[in-house]
């Protein structure tokens, strides 16, 4: 935040859903103005006493979508772990009024692996078995497409981190989630006791390590016109012609090149693929401007094909998907992976330009990836 959006220690931040306070004292230490926002009591409480030594700290009894902040007053507004508690409408409203002209929104998670130690698989069958409602505030929810609409264009950044708890600790933070069962549930003992066998599996030392990818998101929202270059909708019966006419459109010329355009044959493999079910419409605020089509495993998510109707090229809506998918690849640990044709080298510069690199090649097409590890 130092080097890219220029945080200094005489910016004013903005910590909005800041809890306990552990993400307003990192902008504390560096000297800045901080105002806490929270609307839950306890937990303002808890932040107004861990903070009660520095001087730059307001408490603030608010919410995202009302903060009760002068307007024009933050160089910068973060929600750390908070997002996926927002209304995303009214709060992005609420940031673009507190924010300075080209003051920045950051939106931060500690996104928990769940995968690639047996302490982390155990760890999160034990919060779908006990959490009360784990699934539905879990922050993994929050898609791209939230995002987007929510930010504009944004900058991504990802870190990987970790936090090591003795047995004590790792109740804590189990105890402090806002899904776990209180003490006095039924369920209570019986998912303390889970926890301990979990633990005593896992330690060493006397200790347990649990690994984070970082995630920063962030955005200048007062310096954008548009918010959301483009939508993806699930096509109906009446789109057919028009995706049909982008399929024609954008890949005869390359197809005729290699093997010859056949128009009932060509007309046969679109068919195919409208009826996948993997194709959406990428709509702009003019109107339909072409398709997505995408296929998932559990290795990587693939690009089938990113057709835009040539009128519409050159304007981002490529570049802007492919960031977006990108982003969402990492946060799901998957590569992302396409072929684009030998012929079409203009394609391949892009997806380079975007950090893809070749994994591998057929006689027509050049296999591309980005790998999140």
């Amino acid at each position: 935040m130092k080097s890219k959006f220029g945080l200094s220690s005489s910016s004013t931040v903005v910590d909005v859903g800041s809890g306990t306070g552990i993400s307003s004292e990192l902008f504390l230490k560096n000297g800045n103005i901080v105002y806490g926002v929270e609307p839950n009591e306890p937990m303002r409480k808890a932040a107004e006493s861990l903070l009660k030594n520095y001087k730059n700290f307001q408490s603030v009894s608010g919410t995202a979508e009302v903060t009760t902040l002068p307007s024009r007053c933050a160089d910068f507004v973060i929600a750390a772990q908070a997002f996926h508690w927002f209304s995303p409408k009214p709060t992005q409203e609420e940031f673009r009024r507190i924010l300075k002209a080209d003051g920045c929104a950051v939106v931060l998670f500690n996104d928990r692996k769940t995968m690639g130690s047996n302490f982390a698989i155990q760890y999160e069958a034990m919060l779908n078995s006990f959490g009360t409602d784990y699934k539905d505030v879990n922050h993994k929810n929050v898609s791209q497409k939230r995002l987007r609409e929510f930010m504009g264009q944004y900058e991504d950044f990802y870190f990987s981190n970790y936090q090591e708890f003795d047995f004590e600790g790792l109740l804590g933070r189990v105890k402090s989630s806002s899904y776990a069962p209180k003490e006095g549930d039924p369920i209570f003992s019986e998912m303390v006791q889970k926890v301990k066998e979990i633990f005593d599996e896992n330690q060493q030392d006397g200790l347990v390590k649990m690994e984070y990818t970082t995630q920063m998101f962030c955005s200048r929202l007062n310096q954008q016109v548009s918010m959301t270059p483009y939508q993806l909708d699930q096509p109906k019966a009446e789109n057919y012609e028009f995706l049909k006419t982008v399929y024609h459109i954008t890949l005869k010329e390359h197809v005729a090149k290699i093997w010859g355009w056949d128009e009932t044959t060509q007309d046969n493999l679109f068919n195919e693929d409208f009826e996948s079910g993997q194709i959406q419409i990428i709509n702009s605020s003019n109107g339909p401007v072409g398709y997505l089509q995408l296929k998932q495993d559990d290795v990587a998510i693939y690009i089938v094909n990113i057709l835009i109707l040539p009128e519409f090229q050159n304007q981002k809506f490529g570049a802007s998907i492919i960031k977006d998918l990108i982003s969402t690849a990492i946060a799901a640990r998957l590569m992302l992976r396409l072929g684009v044709f030998k012929v079409n080298t203009r394609a391949k510069s892009l997806y380079s330009s975007l950090g893809f690199q070749l994994y591998s090649e057929t006689e027509t097409h050049y296999l591309m990836q980005i790998n999140p590890a």
